[in-house]
């Protein structure tokens, strides 16, 4: 969760205590009608929970754990006037805000937390710079991007994310290593074996229609550029990898290694994999090598295209090219 949901959460706390001030002082003046500062804050209230709303059954959890501390922190500084008078407690809030903050980042630190990075790393080495603490309670860290042995897509040895914003790259690669911690590389050595082709899209449509039309809608311009640049009849499908093996591991196979990104010159953005060791430095990524092709496609057909595994019955044939 970022510190702009902290700060959102925090009014959302703020708005509950107010809110419940005024349902006091209402008990006591009763019919009485609601000021139009009261008016003003209602408006808030509901505005600051819409947008401090998540999907995520996990993050509700946090967020109500963020909730009770800050709640708590709150009714052992503010006094009984403070809480029940809606002025006093929004200057309050401004004079501590920062008291705020760090309950609420004393809690989130102290969850677990993984990130599937499937653009350029300029976001986590903006959290690096910001609160390296923050960071280094990333679990696990799985990434969309790099290169070993194959070829880059934007330069001859830079893969896109990488190249886009090198430093970035550079920066979360090595404070990873000071921490002692790894990346889950899933580059262009793996990606490149995913490969979307014509039939496997026809065959999406037909099992369901509206679904593929989409696919083929969205990935058209990665079949011009494929057949462009690599003389593929067919679409490097990156990111859904990335998501499969951060839900299944199994699907890949690699090795540990240090890896270093280029930041200036001729190699720009490349992943510097020293798999025999040369550096001597402890590994701060597991670089993937191999791919279950027929187990990806298995896993984002079936889960895309609402379908059980089983009744994907040709697919194999497809992957492989011996349909009939």
């Amino acid at each position: 969760m970022k510190r702009e949901t902290i700060c959102l959460i925090i009014a959302c706390l703020i708005s509950f205590i107010l809110t419940s001030g005024i349902m006091n002082w209402r008990m006591e003046i009763v019919h009485a009608e609601l000021s139009d500062t009261q008016q003003s804050l209602a408006k808030e209230v509901f505005r600051f929970h819409v947008i401090a709303e998540s999907d995520s059954a996990n993050d509700q959890k946090i967020k109500l754990k963020v909730r009770d501390a800050v709640l708590k922190y709150m009714k052992a500084h503010m006094t009984r006037a403070e809480r029940r008078d809606a002025k006093a407690t929004k200057a309050w809030t401004l004079t501590h805000k920062k008291e705020l903050t760090d309950t609420a980042d004393k809690i989130l630190k102290k969850e677990k937390v993984s990130i599937i990075e499937l653009a350029p790393m300029t976001n986590l080495a903006r959290l690096i710079q910001k609160d390296k603490e923050a960071f280094s309670c990333i679990e696990e860290i799985v990434s969309m991007g790099g290169s070993f042995k194959s070829h880059g897509n934007c330069s001859p040895v830079a893969e896109y994310n990488y190249w886009c914003d090198p430093d970035g790259a550079s920066l979360v690669y090595e404070t990873l290593h000071q921490n002692g911690q790894k990346i889950h590389m899933v580059g262009l050595d793996v990606t490149r074996k995913i490969v979307l082709t014509p039939d496997l899209l026809e065959y999406m449509c037909r099992l369901n229609k509206e679904t593929g039309e989409f696919v083929k809608k969205i990935t058209k311009f990665y079949f011009d550029f494929h057949w462009e640049w690599e003389h593929i009849i067919g679409c490097v499908i990156n990111d859904p990898l990335a998501v499969a093996y951060f839900i299944n591991p199994e699907l890949c196979k690699g090795f540990d290694s240090y890896v270093q990104i280029e930041t200036e010159g001729i190699s720009l953005g490349q992943s510097v994999v020293d798999s025999m060791n040369f550096y001597r430095k402890a590994s701060n990524a597991r670089v993937l090598t191999e791919v279950d092709v027929y187990g990806f496609f298995q896993m984002f057909l079936s889960r895309i295209l609402d379908q059980e595994p089983e009744k994907l019955d040709i697919l194999q044939d497809l992957i492989r090219g011996d349909l009939k």
